[in-house]
């Protein structure tokens, strides 16, 4: 049965692109932290974990939003305001952007009933 294109929908779709993303980045920053790339040879393992982190984060979101769950909008709030914040401190234009866009897709999903399209 092919999923109902709605706003949950596209909300679930574009979390999981972010979670995808940032698995690849793990991928990707992993293979050269092991094969000592002098890129990222110096950056420790934190970093690494941060994005696996990241990555958790946003898959569960996009999961939430997947279920219809009525938390995904509340903790789609909550974890876009922390990066929202982040953004702002450091004057990141583009991120803050990102972020813009996702809040949008955010408030979408919270305006359609839940039980509307299981």
């Amino acid at each position: 049965m092919q999923p109902t294109k709605d706003a949950w929908y596209s909300a679930y779709k574009n979390f999981l692109h972010v979670a995808y993303l940032l698995t690849f980045l793990v991928v990707v920053v992993g293979w050269m932290y092991i094969t000592k790339n002098e890129a990222v040879a110096n950056l420790g393992v934190w970093p690494l974990l941060i994005m696996v982190i990241a990555a958790a984060v946003w898959y569960y979101l996009a999961n939430l939003f997947k279920k219809r769950d009525p938390r995904a909008t509340s903790r789609g709030y909550l974890l876009l305001t922390i990066l929202l914040i982040l953004n702002l401190f450091s004057f990141n234009i583009i991120g803050v952007l990102f972020l813009l866009f996702f809040f949008y897709l955010i408030y979408r999903a919270s305006k359609v009933p839940v039980a509307s399209v299981m």
